[in-house]
């Protein structure tokens, strides 16, 4: 039977002796009796001497093991801190329980209150959506959420700066808590959408400049500074002998004849370098051509394209 104490305090060294002592008397029936040999008192002094030996050594690779698991807490602790995503874990109730320090600079003041608070109105439904499927799957979910940088509603604070985060949802084995991940995306969604709108816009504008285009009787076509088609009338493609499709991104220099094409080029040259329209010319067949070409500059005043108008002046 084991002596069992029942006070907390920490027992001196002449108690524990003592119960030590005790616990010994009641079990002298079952230690082996060693009085009548000495060989055997020698054996099991060895085997008790090699058993604190091997103690010892235990007790000082699980000092080692202790160490080295401190280090790499403090280690993981250090990388979890100056991590440059943002680190939170939240409850099933979507409530903030712990956050790094990005997570913290990204969404102050989160701690011990709902994500889902700093979520821009027009992000709540997703917001839900995306929460709500991490837990139901219980697999990794990914969304581009709208935030506020507070947690006060749209309603009271119409210009509330927002930010956009990508966010990476992983719910524990439990089920109990969720780690997310958060990446500011604002720049490169902006940029997405910047660069959508012009290419939107492009492509009006191609359409709008086509369209025009058609209105024209007289060849009309627009080029780059490098001479490659990007617009044109049929009248244009029909000197050529071409469709407005067999036209387009071509280099225009390629339908002139070799002793027409460095002049031309030489022509769209002195336009790029002076800003300036020049006309000039020529005969085809029975025909004067008056050809114009008319510099198109961006804000700096820089030429970016150029448009040529081609004019029958009158049959020779």
């Amino acid at each position: 039977m084991t002596i069992k104490r029942h006070s907390s305090k920490p027992a001196a060294p002449s108690e524990l002796r003592s119960l030590a002592e005790t616990q010994l008397q009641q079990k002298q029936g079952t230690l082996p009796d060693v009085s009548s040999s000495p060989e055997e008192m020698i054996r099991i002094i060895h085997e008790l001497s090699v058993h604190q030996i091997e103690l010892e050594m235990q007790r000082e690779e699980l000092e080692l093991t202790r160490g080295a698991l401190e280090r790499s807490l403090e280690q993981y602790t250090d990388l979890y801190e100056q991590a440059p995503l943002g680190y939170l874990t939240l409850s099933r109730e979507g409530r903030v329980l712990r956050a790094n320090l990005a997570a913290k600079w990204m969404l102050p003041f989160l701690m011990n209150k709902k994500l889902s608070g700093f979520v821009a109105d027009e992000a709540i439904a997703g917001f839900n959506f995306f929460f709500e499927g991490a837990y139901r799957s219980m697999q990794h979910k990914e969304a581009d959420i709208t935030f506020l940088e507070n947690d006060t509603r749209e309603a009271h604070y119409p210009s509330a700066p927002r930010r956009i985060f990508h966010c990476d949802a992983l719910v524990d084995d439990d089920g109990v808590e969720c780690r997310l991940t958060l990446s500011d995306v604002t720049d490169l969604c902006n940029s997405r959408r910047e660069n959508a709108l012009l290419q939107e816009k492009k492509r009006h504008w191609d359409k709008s400049i086509h369209s025009l285009f058609d209105h024209f009787a007289d060849p009309v076509v627009l080029l780059d500074t490098h001479h490659t088609i990007l617009a044109v009338n049929r009248a244009f493609a029909a000197l050529f002998g071409k469709s407005v499709d067999e036209c387009l991104n071509k280099t225009a220099l390629d339908f002139l004849t070799p002793e027409l094409r460095e002049l031309r080029s030489n022509y769209a040259e002195k336009v790029i370098a002076s800003a300036k329209p020049f006309s000039w010319e020529d005969e085809q067949g029975v025909a004067i051509l008056r050809h114009t070409i008319y510099p198109i500059t961006d804000k700096e005043g820089t030429v970016e394209q150029l448009l040529v108008f081609v004019q029958k002046l009158c049959t020779a």
